[in-house]
């Protein structure tokens, strides 16, 4: 008995021939339905290209305060100084400089800029009459003859006041003045520390004693522990 085999690519070949023009295969559908291939570029076409991220500004990196996209961080601005303390220039403000530049008509003008002012002067030495003989004939030449910082704004009880310090040459630490100066009023309130004790000329307020504490605080039981009490030289 004679039987007839036909090959299985020439039957495929049959049966496609013998489907309906624009059908394909069961099998074929269901391979291109499943192809990693075929339904990535499918989502291709079907989801817009996502825009690409904003490069930061320049000269701004992350880290910076800013985020990568050029934006403050936490909702800072930019360039905001932290704690807002910086120190005044004496080319925008005169009162920005050493006091005894503003006290002494010959004050040396260290910083380029400072210079003499008769209301500073004037309420100084109010301040150190008001004093009396607490620090000596010579007070006035003795707080002066020592460093100091350049002065800075505080503000207190909701006005501005410029704090200066100063201090005896050698003596810092056992004869020293701390003073508040309101340049509206031109008047002074300060502590004054010698002889191992303080006396608070002006009569500062408790809020206006509390900032001289803070900024310039003194314990004046370490100073006679020492033996370091100061006093005319």
């Amino acid at each position: 008995m004679n039987r007839n085999f036909v090959s299985l690519p020439l039957l495929v070949a049959l049966l496609a021939a013998c489907q309906p023009s624009g059908t394909t295969p069961p099998a074929a559908t269901d391979a291109a339905a499943t192809s990693p291939a075929t339904a990535m570029s499918a989502e291709a076409v079907d989801s817009p290209a996502a825009p690409a991220a904003p490069e930061p500004a320049a000269g701004v990196s992350a880290g910076d305060g800013m985020t990568p996209d050029g934006t403050p961080a936490d909702g800072e601005a930019s360039g905001a100084v932290a704690g807002d303390a910086a120190q005044p220039r004496c080319e925008d403000n005169p009162l920005a400089t050493y006091l005894f530049t503003l006290v002494k008509p010959d004050g040396n003008a260290v910083d380029g800029c400072g210079r003499y002012d008769a209301k500073v002067a004037g309420a100084f030495d109010a301040l150190l009459a008001d004093m009396g003989q607490a620090g000596g004939p010579k007070l006035r030449q003795r707080l002066l003859s020592g460093p100091s910082a350049a002065g800075r704004p505080l503000q207190v009880e909701g006005r501005t006041w410029w704090y200066y310090t100063a201090c005896q040459a050698h003596q810092c630490n056992s004869t020293r003045l701390t003073l508040l100066f309101d340049a509206e009023r031109a008047t002074m309130v300060g502590r004054l520390v010698t002889r191992c004790q303080a006396w608070w000329p002006g009569d500062p307020d408790p809020e206006q004693r509390a900032v001289i504490e803070r900024e310039d605080p003194v314990d004046l039981e370490a100073l006679k522990a020492d033996g370091d009490c100061g006093g005319d030289p």
